[in-house]
Parts: C-alpha cells; structure tokens; sequence
C-alpha cells in the first residue's frame, strides 16, 4: 500500500462494506503514535503491527463475524500470527513483511512462525516477502515452504514495475 494516511478516504470505504472477511495492509507506515479514526469500524476487529521507525507496518482487519482466538504480534521482526474461528473450523494466517531479501534471520523466523502455528486447520501465509518467486532468489522460500506442505496460491508477477512475485499468498 504504502502508507494508509494517504489512502484514508479508500481506507474507510472498505471498511464500511461487510462482504470481507479480512482485509490487510503491509507498509501501512504507521507509528505507534497513530491513532486515526477512520481505522475503526463496526464490522471489523483491528490487528496492528507498527514500526517504530520510518516504513513498514502491517494493519490487518478480521470481519467480527469470525471468531479471533488468538493473535501474536512478534516485536523483531514484522510479522502477526492470527488463529481465527471460520464455520467451524480454526484457520491460521501468518501475516509477514520482509523488508529486503536476504533480511538475517529471515527465512528462520519464518520457520520459527510455522512450527508456533502448529495447525491441524488450514494455514495461510501472506505478506511482502522480498523473494522472487519467478527467479532463483525465490528458491529458499518455496523449498522451506514445500517441506511443510505449502504450496503458493499465486504464479503471476504482483510488481509490474519489476517483473516480479514477491507478494505471496501461500497454503498447506
């Protein structure tokens, strides 16, 4: 998105309509200071993941008819673990920022993310993680992720600007 403050009027607008179940926004570039009115809503309940420092930022919107059993919201790295009630089952989401590719650490705490899930549900991972699914550079991400069963939802290029896959959405 990057930066929601811009993007307000948009912002409030989808929030008004009922008809998402989650709704989600990486680069909010959002401080923690930053408490804006059109972020509430009636419909959904408000994750937030802010940087302290310039950039980054996660918002993540849960439609209040499911159910959130549990939220982590790591402090190292951007990232926020969602457990959510959908009919009746509990489906995890992993919601990630990776700043650049290559960040240290990175592809660990990923791993790290996977085995806190835990899940018998399914799991859905989601984020800006600055590995090229289209190149080689995306080769680490997709062979961790193949050992745990995961498979990418999406195979086209997400940034027109550089030809690349780097937003995903991957499931088990």
């Amino acid at each position: 998105v990057n930066s929601v403050r811009s993007k307000s009027v948009e912002v409030s607008h989808l929030l008004t309509l009922s008809n998402f179940d989650m709704i989600i926004f990486q680069e909010s570039k959002l401080g923690l200071d930053d408490i804006a009115h059109w972020l509430s809503s009636p419909h959904f309940e408000l994750v937030r993941r802010d940087r302290c420092r310039r950039g980054g930022g996660i918002l993540i919107f849960v439609n209040k008819k499911h159910t959130l059993r549990s939220t982590l919201i790591h402090a190292e790295y951007e990232s926020i673990v969602l457990k959510l009630k959908v009919g009746n089952q509990i489906a995890s989401f992993i919601v990630s920022y990776c700043p650049r590719f290559g960040h240290p650490g990175y592809l660990d705490h990923l791993v790290d993310l996977l085995i806190e899930v835990d899940s018998l549900g399914p799991t859905f991972i989601i984020g800006d993680l600055n590995h090229n699914l289209l190149t080689p550079r995306g080769k680490p991400l997709t062979d961790i992720l193949s050992t745990y069963n995961f498979r990418s939802l999406n195979s086209s290029i997400t940034r027109p600007a550089s030809s690349s896959l780097i937003d995903v959405i991957f499931s088990n």
